[in-house]
């Protein structure tokens, strides 16, 4: 939120000390590079020794903290991952290991068609310079118009050698704030691995960031970021390009953009950007930045030498994706030429991505640098792009890592260049994106605000899918949704969670532990995958409510109370297992079913009146309620004064539960049952899209229809959404 008066778009041009022409653009994807060499006695060129990978790793944050085995249990569909793909589960090999992925929206999109598309725009100045080809004459073949794009389908997404074909290869990080509660280090021989991640999904993006400033106090909107997967440093634009600022630099765009990789950019004069210097100049900026262990680097391939090939063998034993790019701005080259200068960018097999930018001048030119980078077959993914407003659709084509801009920021980065919204946008409107049906299944539905959160996930996320609700209580009715060719997933609730449970084809950990679902998604292959989120929901909170409540040191033994010993009881008692609750405690009115939980928890179950079961516990920590909010089940203000305990009250519907109540009153941290609806949605889009969830978005729409529904607002959700 602005100060003031002050809107958020005058408050980040505070950020810049000068006004600056907007550069060229730079974009990369990353892949799996396998380390050649391990060694710590590493120089540089001028044969000083580089800084080891220890002394490295602390700079920066992987983007997605490792899983234990419960949190693996939540992605359910299996494939063989890449050694980038286990490094950032948190595996310590190279090897090939059995993770878990969602089926996602990448997935979706190689079984479904594509739609037509065309576009219109006027020409833009170009500059002119040398060739790196000499076949560089404009095209003669290609048509004036675009009528011919109207049968043009984006490239089918590169996929990893390593991972099953019959399976959804992507593979999402997690910015901070999400549902993973600590961060991997990265040392610097995986650097890339958050990079390849990140970039493992079609349609996927990354920030073109000009800012020459970074500020500490006036830090940069979560918006700006939000459905950008990697966000490109800029460092020929900076105030400052000394070694010392560069690092503040970097450090404050870790901790702004939440963790996200970062593409290292140094742009030439030549190739549209600020740089004047030498080459040895050239290399010592970008010597930088390979020590300081960003995840990407940007090298120019019109560049060539034995300094800058060396820079490029290091870059590659030390895991960090490197992008060949040429950027062209004279005429448009022809396909041959196109094809010439993409596999220059390959770089000898050094690359990781091969990237073409030139300017369109007419419309058929954004049609051309996407036919001739498919008609190159590179051994490495590309990006081609052509500038302009007449190239816009070149962007809309690329699915790879589009670069793009943000209308919070002062200036775009290149001639043409558009958000994330509006890409999808176009995308969605053309048929571009994978379109299925979601639904909730269960009863009561009519009033949840699951369609609400889910459909502004899907938009948020550039999905085309779409949610509803299936109001029954038969497992007929509900297997007839299912079984639609149309069908992606569901939510499940009451009273279908164990109903539906022997009709998956495929159970996750928590799933099978917990004995009930409340997530389905199809896979790729058509394989029906169950899943429990919400242990997810629940471990998230009371951990944020250990952290309020207790700091940064937990207690030693951790003694926790759950109510209830229905389906959300045993996901309570799974949540509380992985948080590493020592003593469990297990409450209902009924012995037997107490009993019963307790034996499938190694919990000690409780029965009768709730503060006499209760009242000798010599501490307690955590209480979480998974009974009906008007059973009125709670203890009393004076057992809860004693421990103050965080407490969690499933029940959202009444708001204001007798348990929430007391525990306000005795000064408890205390979490309401929509905010766990909220953290349990969250792991579900993540894991019907593969990427991170837009909490912002989804929060947005939550929160309306709260409004709506006369809910009353919610201050942590408040909170999250007037943060900048």
């Amino acid at each position: 939120a602005a100060s003031a008066g002050e809107t958020p778009k005058e408050r980040l041009s505070k950020c810049s000390t000068r006004q600056r022409k907007p550069p060229c653009e730079a974009a990369a994807r990353c892949v799996s590079l396998t380390p050649s060499c391990s060694s710590t006695d590493q120089r540089d060129a001028g044969g000083a020794p580089m800084a080891s990978a220890d002394a490295l790793s602390p700079a920066h944050r992987a983007s997605r903290p490792p899983l234990d085995a419960g949190q693996r249990a939540t992605r359910p569909c299996t494939v063989r991952a890449s050694w980038a793909d286990a490094a950032v589960e948190g595996a310590a090999t190279a090897a090939s290991v059995p993770v878990s992925r969602p089926t996602t929206c990448a997935a979706m999109a190689r079984a479904d068609g594509s739609s037509k598309m065309s576009v219109g725009a006027r020409a833009a100045p170009v500059a002119s310079r040398r060739r790196l080809t000499a076949s560089v004459a404009p095209s003669e073949s290609m048509p004036a118009s675009m009528s011919g794009v109207s049968a043009v389908r984006p490239p089918a997404p590169v996929r990893s050698s390593s991972t099953d074909s019959t399976a959804a290869s992507t593979c999402g990080w997690r910015a901070a704030g999400g549902s993973r509660e600590s961060a991997l280090p990265i040392s610097l021989s995986t650097a890339g691995t958050a990079a390849a991640a990140a970039a493992a999904r079609p349609y996927s993006f990354f920030l073109s960031l000009t800012l020459p400033e970074l500020s500490a106090d006036r830090p940069l909107p979560a918006a700006i970021f939000e459905g950008s997967d990697v966000v490109e440093m800029r460092v020929d634009l900076l105030a400052d390009t000394s070694t010392d600022a560069i690092r503040r630099y970097l450090a404050l765009l870790r901790k702004q953009s939440g963790g996200r990789p970062v593409l290292y950019t140094v742009r030439s004069v030549g190739e549209g950007g600020r740089f004047g210097g030498s080459t040895d100049e050239y290399l010592r900026l970008n010597e930088v930045g390979l020590r300081a262990g960003c995840e990407m680097l940007d090298l120019e391939a019109a560049r060539d030498g034995p300094p800058m090939r060396d820079m490029i063998a290091r870059a590659a034993r030390l895991g960090i994706g490197i992008v060949g790019s040429f950027h062209e701005l004279g005429p448009m080259p022809s396909q041959e030429g196109v094809i010439a200068a993409l596999r220059r960018c390959c770089l000898g097999g050094a690359a990781a991505v091969a990237k073409f930018v030139g300017v369109a001048s007419e419309p058929s030119h954004a049609l051309l640098v996407h036919s001739a980078a498919a008609a190159a077959e590179l051994p490495v993914p590309h990006i081609a792009l052509a500038m302009g407003p007449f190239g816009r659709m070149s962007r809309v084509l690329n699915t790879t890592l589009t670069p793009v801009t943000h209308p919070l920021l002062p200036a775009a980065a290149a001639p043409g260049q558009l958000s994330v919204a509006e890409i999808t946008a176009v995308r969605r409107s053309l048929g571009y994106l994978p379109s299925k049906e979601f639904f909730l299944f269960g009863t009561p539905t009519k009033h949840s605000p699951s369609p609400a959160i889910h459909n502004a996930g899907f938009e948020a996320n550039g999905c085309g899918h779409t949610y509803g609700t299936v109001e029954t209580d038969e497992v007929s009715v509900a297997l007839e949704a299912i079984r639609k060719p149309s069908f992606g997933g569901g939510s499940i609730t009451i009273p279908l969670k164990e109903a539906l449970l022997p009709h998956a084809d495929e159970l996750s950990e928590a799933a099978t532990v917990i004995g009930a679902i409340n997530t389905l998604t199809r896979a790729a292959d058509g394989r029906l995958l169950a899943d429990n989120t919400d242990w997810v929901g629940i471990r998230n909170l009371l951990a944020a409510g250990l952290r309020q409540r207790h700091g940064g040191t937990a207690p030693a033994e951790l003694c926790a109370l759950v109510l209830g010993a229905g389906g959300t009881a045993r996901a309570a008692c799974h949540a509380l297992r992985q948080l590493g609750a020592a003593q469990l405690y297990v409450f209902n009115r009924t012995r037997e079913k107490a009993e019963a939980l307790g034996a499938a928890f190694d919990a000690v179950p409780l029965s009768g009146d709730l503060d006499a079961a209760v009242g000798g516990l010599p501490q307690l920590h955590l209480l979480v309620s998974c009974i009906p909010g008007s059973a009125g089940v709670a203890p009393s203000d004076a057992l809860l004064r004693r421990h103050s305990p965080v407490v969690l009250d499933a029940a959202y519907r009444p708001r204001d539960t007798p348990l929430l109540a007391a525990a306000r009153r005795a000064g408890c941290t205390a979490f309401e049952g929509v905010e766990m609806l909220a953290e349990q949605a969250y792991a579900q889009c993540e894991t019907w899209t593969g990427l991170p969830a837009p909490k912002r978005a989804i929060l947005k729409a939550l929160t309306e229809k709260l409004r709506r529904d006369d809910f009353g607002a919610v201050p942590s959700f408040d909170t999250f959404l007037s943060a900048p």
